[in-house]
């Protein structure tokens, strides 16, 4: 039956989906520790200004639109931005990378008030060994449409919608964009729309690790789900 078809479609796609997410944002954690690993950033002659002038005439040139990375940061062990005066994101990752992690952030609003980023940090090895003395950090602010989109692409049937949220079920990526933006988070509106609750046990499930099928009835409409984890990284579903 078409029930039937969607309980093997829907799990498989989110699935599908959880994969290409991450991919995507490992492939920007890869182009991270690259630049903190090559050229400038491994010279044990290089000052923390070379690498800050390195980062600026390389990566942030030009019309950031439509960029998949907006903007690259370096920070030296101090904490200390040394590619723009006026710091918003530091405390967020800094310790972070410092005790020697990767640090993968969830989407925040830019400046401009529109556009959305998330930060990827890794730490800066000395003359790029890994495991020697940590001298800094290096920043990725990459555009969120990077995760949007693969939400968006997603193509089970014309009125299907699609979402990633956080291990605080705050929404990351849409189809409804204003969603992520606004910070939507289900667990919240569970408690005010009773119908929810359903959808809350399956987020649950898939906090656990699980990947399924389920169905939660809202405003009169019944919706099937599918449901997965986002390996690797995030703690994204």
């Amino acid at each position: 039956t078409y029930n039937q078809n969607l309980q093997n479609l829907l799990p498989a796609t989110a699935s599908l989906a959880a994969k290409t997410v991450s991919t995507e944002v490992s492939r920007f954690v890869t182009q991270a520790e690259t630049i903190a690993s090559t050229g400038t950033f491994v010279s044990v002659t290089a000052t923390d200004e070379d690498r800050a002038i390195y980062i600026k005439n390389a990566f942030n040139k030009g019309d950031k639109k439509d960029k998949e990375i907006l903007a690259v940061h370096y920070y030296n062990k101090e904490g200390q931005n040394l590619n723009v005066a006026e710091d918003l994101d530091g405390a967020d990752f800094f310790e972070t990378a410092m005790s020697g992690k990767k640090y993968i952030g969830d989407p925040k609003l830019d400046t401009d008030g529109e556009t959305m980023y998330f930060n990827i940090a890794v730490p800066v090895w000395h003359a790029g060994v890994e495991g020697s003395n940590i001298i800094g950090v290096l920043n990725l602010k990459v555009n969120q449409s990077v995760i949007n989109n693969v939400v968006v692409s997603l193509k089970v049937s014309k009125n299907a919608t699609s979402f990633v949220i956080n291990k605080d079920s705050v929404s990351v990526a849409s189809t409804d964009i204003k969603s992520v933006h606004s910070n939507q988070n289900i667990k919240e509106m569970s408690e005010k729309s009773k119908g929810l609750a359903n959808l809350v046990e399956m987020i649950d499930l898939a906090q656990k690790g699980n990947t399924g099928f389920g169905s939660y009835k809202s405003d009169g409409k019944t919706y099937l789900v599918g449901y997965a984890p986002i390996s690797g990284f995030v703690n994204w579903y």
